[in-house]
């Protein structure tokens, strides 16, 4: 169980790289924009780009993803951790193809017990995951909502306009489309129906698919959204 914790932990990360993206590119933006002050909150006023460049900030956005993948790693090891009597349901299942497999080594989001009693455990896991990812994008959605505002209009250079917004693009498209259909939605998928009652028949092995596509397509995003990269 915790290869496969420490395996979602090390995917996890890729979402918290791209708010601070966001973060970056909020703050970059505002150095071409015409009015002066033009931003109500401390955080994202110009002068703050160059913390990115100061060495204990490259400290502090390391101890950001350090807390991050603890906080992933335990809700998946420790709240996931399959009970005997799920364990004794699913082994007619999965005895075929893993016949030494222990309910050990397995992490399961069974929510009810066979007197439909709440498994609280499993269920403060996925809670604690909807908490962290919807602090995530709520960041991410005023970053990417002031940016889009912003890179219409207010602008000085076009040239830099153009690459701004090449680079904006680029970013949401890495954040809604590539990670979350690919990596965020496939796991919601899994963990929330049983919480609800509804059973899902998914393909074998579609996790673990999905989790290879997505490097590669990251990757390519990058090279066909930003035409110098071309």
């Amino acid at each position: 169980r915790w290869i496969i914790s420490a395996f979602a932990m090390s995917h996890s990360n890729s979402f918290l790289l791209l708010c601070f993206h966001f973060v970056y590119r909020h703050i970059a933006v505002a150095r071409y924009i015409r009015k002066k002050n033009s931003y109500s909150l401390f955080f994202f006023r110009t002068h703050l780009l160059q913390l990115f460049a100061k060495w204990w900030f490259i400290l502090f956005l390391a101890l950001c993803f350090v807390l991050e993948s603890i906080t992933w790693f335990s809700l998946l090891y420790f709240q996931y951790e399959m009970e005997s009597e799920t364990f004794d349901r699913l082994k007619p299942l999965i005895e075929e193809e893993f016949p030494y497999l222990t309910s050990n080594a397995i992490a399961t989001a069974d929510y009810w017990r066979a007197d439909h009693s709440l498994r609280w455990r499993p269920f403060l896991g996925t809670v604690g995951f909807c908490v962290l990812m919807t602090f995530v994008l709520c960041i991410v959605l005023y970053c990417a909502g002031n940016i889009y505002w912003n890179l219409h209009g207010n602008v000085k250079s076009k040239r830099l306009a153009s690459l701004q917004k090449q680079l904006f693009y680029t970013l949401l498209v890495q954040v809604f489309s590539v990670p979350f259909i690919l990596m965020y939605t496939p796991v919601l998928l899994v963990i929330t129906p049983p919480l609800l009652h509804i059973h899902l028949s998914l393909p074998n092995h579609l996790m673990s698919s999905l989790f290879v596509v997505f490097p590669f397509l990251d990757a390519l995003v990058i090279l066909i959204g930003v035409r110098d990269y071309r």
